[in-house]
């Protein structure tokens, strides 16, 4: 059956469109707008139509904005989950929307099973173990405020969200369920939509020689510095400045050809000609140094500024250990390719050195006690 649409009917969809974008940009964030209106009731195939076309949120200007409609830092710290992975993710949805080919190498929590959900956890150790492989990638995510999360002490595991269970979920107009197990504090996600992924800052860890101590949660203070650089970010981006247009200094000196002979009354009135356009050019500088658009631009870049330190200086304490070498194997003449490129150690070459290292440099120093032996002061 064909079906056919006047040119009233396209100007109204596209109207709905651009006022969804709109209000997604602008706005508070919605878990929910982008669930359409289906008519006759929800089915297996109009939501898994609805997750192929849409996933979660990623990236620092999303994670701004969804961080900075927090009230406090208790409130952040009770959206902010974890993801582990095999490997590095940036928009998420649920594995049922992929290829069995990709979900037994890659998907399933490691079991090569397909789920109608996102899986995350309150807790980054839970998360760490939430992958198969050498080691892991932990995302931290962030839940959206106003996402409706139900209870759901009858399941126990994500697998049991299945089909039947999903189509009552999305009537009910639900984003994620809380399962029972209180041992990992899951949480699925049958959303995308209500969750941003924080895809560059992610950490990394190997699972041989891992220390638990190692996987650090965020203290209230790097949270509630990371808070208030997310609602200066946001404040300073309301007005959507644009990047100005510096104006152009005059490139030349006098703009004469090299072989042209000039004689001096000619090259003063070029001269002239200069000191004149250069003049005009320092007055519009001055203008553009002091205009909104420029002061607008400088806020937001300073405000990008300080929520990308803050979360550098967050992901640096989360990823980090001190330690001292407290003996080292006789390498001989090998010792400076051995300490670098299979310890991976930067700076200590010595007895007594200390260097502070990254959770994958722990694990290799772990890996070959025959070379070096160390112990950890920070």
């Amino acid at each position: 059956m064909k079906i056919t649409i006047n040119e009233n009917q396209l100007k109204q969809i596209v109207f709905e469109s651009v006022k969804r974008i709109i209000k997604e940009s602008l706005g508070k964030i919605n878990p929910r707008i982008c669930i359409p209106k289906v008519r006759g009731g929800w089915t297996e195939k109009k939501i898994l139509n609805y997750l192929k076309n849409y996933s979660s949120y990623s990236g620092l200007h999303s994670s701004a904005r969804f961080i900075a409609e927090f009230d406090d830092v208790n409130e952040f710290r009770s959206h902010l989950f974890w993801h582990g992975s095999r490997y590095i993710q940036s928009k998420l949805k649920p594995s049922i929307t992929f290829g069995r080919y990709w979900d037994e190498n890659n998907g399933g929590g490691g079991y090569g099973d397909r789920y109608w959900g996102v899986s995350i956890t309150s807790h980054k150790q839970t998360a760490s173990i939430f992958s198969t492989g050498k080691g892991v990638y932990v995302h931290p995510i962030i839940l959206a405020k106003n996402a409706i999360v139900k209870d759901t002490p009858e399941y126990t595991d994500s697998c049991e969200i299945c089909e039947d269970v999903l189509i009552g979920l999305y009537t009910e107009g639900v984003d994620a369920v809380r399962l029972g197990s209180r041992s990992e504090d899951e949480v699925v996600v049958i959303n995308p939509r209500a969750i941003c992924n924080c895809d560059d800052a992610f950490e990394y860890f190997q699972y041989y020689g891992m220390d638990m101590n190692s996987i650090k949660e965020p203290t209230d203070e790097q949270l509630q510095a990371i808070l208030d650089a997310c609602k200066e970010y946001v404040e300073a981006y309301k007005t959507k400045p644009q990047k100005p247009l510096k104006p152009s200094k005059p490139s030349r000196f006098v703009n004469i050809d090299p072989y042209e002979m000039l004689s001096d009354e000619e090259y003063n009135k070029k001269l002239s000609e200069y000191e004149k356009e250069l003049s005009d050019y320092e007055k519009k500088l001055d203008a553009f140094n002091h205009s909104e658009e420029k002061l607008a631009w400088d806020e937001r870049t300073q405000a990008l500024k300080n929520l990308m330190r803050h979360k550098e200086s967050v992901n640096e304490n989360f990823n980090v250990t001190r330690i001292r070498i407290t003996w080292l194997a006789d390498m001989g003449r090998n010792k400076e390719m051995i300490m670098n490129n299979l310890l991976r150690l930067r700076k200590a070459r010595n007895v007594g050195d200390e260097e502070t290292v990254n959770n994958t440099v722990l694990s290799a120093l772990r890996r070959y006690p025959s070379y070096i032996q160390f112990e950890v002061i920070g």
